[in-house]
């Protein structure tokens, strides 16, 4: 494996590191958070967000770094198991997401907030193509 492969793969596992801590900071925020009137959802499906990015950045997002440090030594089966992860998380972070973006969509559109379509989201939602 080539020092600069595994520079990166250090600094991965560092992001993934402080990504874990800043899910979890963002939980804990949010479950300190009140509101007098309905959210619609919106507070629940947030958490539910930081859950499972929390829970991916512990599990998953670990084990694909795990397997992918095997650098040369990497097998078919280890390949295989990196697609199976990556498709796992992609399918539930759907679920999460599509949830979200109802309730905030309803939250906003009760207390009469404008929702601004992120610039970033067609090209982030390309590199999953």
């Amino acid at each position: 494996m080539s020092k600069h492969f595994q520079t990166d793969l250090d600094k991965a596992e560092s992001l993934r590191v402080e990504m874990v801590a800043q899910c979890s900071k963002s939980k804990e925020a949010l479950e300190k958070l009140t509101y007098d009137k309905d959210d619609y959802g919106l507070k629940k499906a947030a958490i539910e967000l930081f859950v499972f990015y929390e829970k991916s950045g512990n599990n998953a997002f670990k084990e694909m770094i795990e397997l992918l440090k095997k650098g040369a030594s990497i097998t078919q089966a280890d390949v295989a198991r990196l697609n199976v992860i990556a498709k796992e998380i992609g399918e539930e972070e759907k679920g999460y997401d599509e949830n979200f973006k109802k309730v905030q969509t309803a939250f906003a559109s009760a207390n009469g907030f404008p929702l601004e379509e992120n610039k970033l989201q067609k090209e982030i939602d390309s590199l999953g193509k």
